[in-house]
């Protein structure tokens, strides 16, 4: 619930000011805590909290600007970059994309920009010289994010070239996302593939169950067989 949010993070925040009992915004009713820029400016930016700040714009904000949402991003990746450097190890950039996704995915894709994030992070990967093949889409899919919305994703982002992707050199940002492009749709279409075959399955057992005319299982029995050619063809 955003108000819940909101009355959770502004707690969270002003506890580090020490203030919590006696702040005016406390005293006052839930539905009036304060405005986005007074969240932002005296208790979230102060503090370098850059979760915070994205949970906030979620709670209170009906229509956030673009452009703010894209900075707070910057400035998360760029946090869990610095961490990853001191770890040499890129997993906190997988940990805040995974726990945002719990926050935010899939509703409300305002404060969770697949083209931004896929772009940051492809960005860290390009500068770092990190060799992770398709790192991008793991993390995502972990994060329960829908083949179609990372296809979508990925498909918006190589027809719009924009930094990174705008760099063909071998090793440079279109070859990362044609990688993770193809590799999305591979796993896709195996998914698609092994549900589809356990429906026709089902199909034709209640056919053959409720004895209905013959036509229809030869039908679902040539499907069958079209895609176990389409899936050899494919994946040999």
């Amino acid at each position: 619930v955003p108000e819940q949010i909101l009355r959770d993070t502004t707690m969270r925040l002003a506890k580090l000011r020490g203030f919590c009992d006696r702040h005016p915004m406390y005293k006052s009713s839930p539905h009036i805590i304060g405005d986005t820029t007074t969240l932002l400016r005296e208790f979230a930016i102060p503090f370098e909290l850059v979760e915070s700040e994205l949970s906030i714009v979620h709670a209170i904000e009906v229509n956030p600007r673009r452009n703010d949402i894209d900075n707070i991003w910057t400035k998360i990746i760029r946090k869990a970059s610095q961490r990853a450097t001191d770890t040499g190890s890129i997993q906190p950039i997988a940990d805040i994309i995974l726990e945002s996704a719990q926050k935010f995915y899939p509703h409300d894709l305002r404060v969770f920009p697949l083209q931004t994030i896929v772009r940051l992070v492809a960005t860290y990967l390009i500068d770092n010289r990190i060799n992770e093949p398709y790192f991008i889409t793991r993390i995502l899919r972990q994060a329960n994010v829908a083949y179609g919305d990372l296809f979508n994703t990925y498909h918006q982002l190589y027809s719009n070239r924009a930094e990174p992707f705008n760099n063909s050199q071998p090793g440079g940002g279109m070859e990362l996302l044609l990688s993770e492009l193809a590799y999305v749709l591979n796993q896709w279409i195996k998914s698609a593939d092994e549900r589809i075959h356990g429906y026709i399955s089902e199909y034709l057992t209640t056919v053959s169950h409720f004895a209905f005319r013959q036509d229809l299982a030869h039908e679902f029995l040539e499907i069958q067989r079209k895609l176990e050619a389409f899936s050899a063809n494919m994946f040999e």
